[in-house]
This record gives structure tokens, sequence and C-alpha cells, in this order.
């Protein structure tokens, strides 16, 4: 099963419209350095899909900080059912790196 994935252009054009249910799947420490204000932490370290909210029809994307915790996340996401879910390629530090809004820095 090949992993669905968007870039942070794209994310941020589906937030701009708040079009997208964004999940980060990031630890509390991390969050409370940098975040998305539109995010909703569920840590991988106790992830549960099923705790996903219902996003009405719109595109779930799962980050993390580099892309690869929010891989084992959305591939255990899809393997629940939910659909339609994308990984954020690279990361809040790709976010960050393209210079888009958040609150914090990450490291």
């Amino acid at each position: 099963m090949s992993l669905p994935e968007i870039s942070v252009t794209t994310l941020n054009e589906w937030l701009e419209k708040d079009d997208v249910l964004l999940i980060d799947v990031r630890e509390q420490a991390e969050w409370d350095q940098a975040r998305l204000p539109q995010a909703l932490l569920l840590p991988l370290s106790s992830f549960d899909p099923l705790a996903i909210p219902d996003a009405n029809g719109k595109p779930t994307v799962i980050m993390c900080r580099s892309g690869r915790r929010s891989a084992d996340a959305t591939q255990v996401a899809m393997m629940t059912g939910r659909t339609p879910v994308y990984n954020l390629t690279g990361g809040i530090l790709a976010w960050q790196a393209a210079g888009l809004p958040m609150i914090g820095q990450a490291t």
C-alpha cells in the first residue's frame, strides 16, 4: 500500500480554505515548542486512529517533525479505513523552512 503524501504548499492551501483536518503526532514537549495553530495534538506514543475526530468529508493530514512518525501514523489510520488521509512530506521542519505561519520555532 503506497503512502499518500502532500507538500507543505498543498497543506497551506487547504488550511487557508479551512478544508482539512490536521493531526500532529509529535509529543507534548515538541508541540509546546512549535506548532501549527490549526493542528490537533494526538501524540504517536498514545496514538489511536479511532480518536481522530470526524473530518466531515475533509481530507485528514498527519504531521510530525520530519515526516517519519507521521508516516507510521498515516499507515495505521489507513489500515483502520480512514480516507482520505495524507502524510505531510518533511513535517514541521519543511513547513518552517518554507516560511509558512506557525507558533514558535521547531528544532
